[in-house]
């Protein structure tokens, strides 16, 4: 016979697995009750799920709930196959349930964390296997996420409040001759900041690879990042770099900007029809300069 995974994504190894339930007295559904042709339980990480097979309508359903403090069945999800699944088994340690369908066996991953690619999706899932690993910028069980029991670090299903999926930067570009040193770019985080630093941990902003300290307003959704370095970096008119933040204990960019920030260096721009190809800069008329700004002409006109 073939095996078929219904999802995608190699298996993650199991962890915190205890015996399969043995699931009584908990099938209420009238219409899962009549076409049921195959039911198992699954506990995974201490979390308990019971799989039904059932038919409807001449279409064949496999479907995942959650056991709610051993009383209550809540949905996560469903698959449907070609014919009958006439049986579902599950052995400790596995990350599949499997199903006979006919003459194939089908295999169903018991989660697909992976799927979801930010914070706000991963805790929306509605399967309480998967959370966001928030100092990793990943969705997955709780034993795969360093430090998963320490305040902000592993979001769970509806905390959508605690992530972080937008970082806004002041200024939105940085016109290095309109700016006051020490030069610095000041962040907020929405809807929520980053978890405090643990001990011996520092987070950093990084621009085209060259890192500085980011200093977190404690209490706030504010943090600010000196931008010294990568300043002395432009020699042109302009340059875009990438931006991320960084984690020194996890050695991952948990925050990538999904665009560009610009550094304007206007002054580097020694002929008028130069300065006026950035729409930021402009020149100062009588001065024969390129400014980011129309009050650094001493006389004349500001051309923009």
């Amino acid at each position: 016979c073939s095996i078929s995974d219904s999802r995608s994504g190699a298996p993650a190894p199991a962890v915190g697995v205890s015996n399969p339930l043995t699931p009584t007295g908990l099938v209420t559904n009238a219409t899962i009750l009549t076409g049921l042709t195959g039911m198992v339980g699954v506990s995974i990480d201490d979390i308990d799920f019971i799989y039904f097979a059932f038919t409807l309508s001449n279409i064949y359903y496999t479907n995942k709930y959650y056991l709610v403090n051993s009383t209550t069945l809540t949905f996560i999800s469903e698959v449907t196959s070609t014919s009958s699944v006439t049986s579902l088994s599950w052995s400790q340690g596995s990350e599949y349930v499997y199903g006979r369908s006919g003459s194939n066996v089908i295999a169903l991953k018991t989660e697909d964390c992976s799927s979801a690619t930010s914070c706000s999706e991963c805790v929306s899932l509605g399967d309480p296997l998967c959370g966001w690993c928030l100092i990793e910028n990943k969705c997955s069980r709780r034993p795969f996420c360093q430090d998963n029991n320490e305040t902000g670090r592993y979001l769970t299903q509806g905390e959508n409040n605690d992530c972080f999926d937008t970082v806004s930067i002041n200024p939105s570009t940085y016109v290095i001759d309109r700016e006051q040193q020490p030069h610095q770019i000041d962040l907020t985080f929405s809807p929520a900041p980053p978890p405090p630093t643990l001990s011996g941990e520092g987070y950093f902003c990084i621009f085209n690879g060259i890192m500085s300290p980011l200093e977190l307003s404690m209490g706030t959704n504010t943090g600010s990042c000196s931008v010294q370095d990568i300043v002395s970096q432009v020699t042109g008119i302009q340059l875009d770099t990438t931006f991320s933040i960084y984690s020194n204990r996890t050695n991952v960019n948990f925050y990538t900007r999904p665009s560009n920030y610009t550094f304007y260096n206007c002054p580097t721009a020694l002929k008028c029809s130069s300065c006026l190809q950035s729409e930021t800069c402009g020149w100062c008329h009588l001065d024969f300069t390129c400014t980011g700004q129309n009050s650094s002409c001493t006389t004349g006109e500001w051309f923009n």
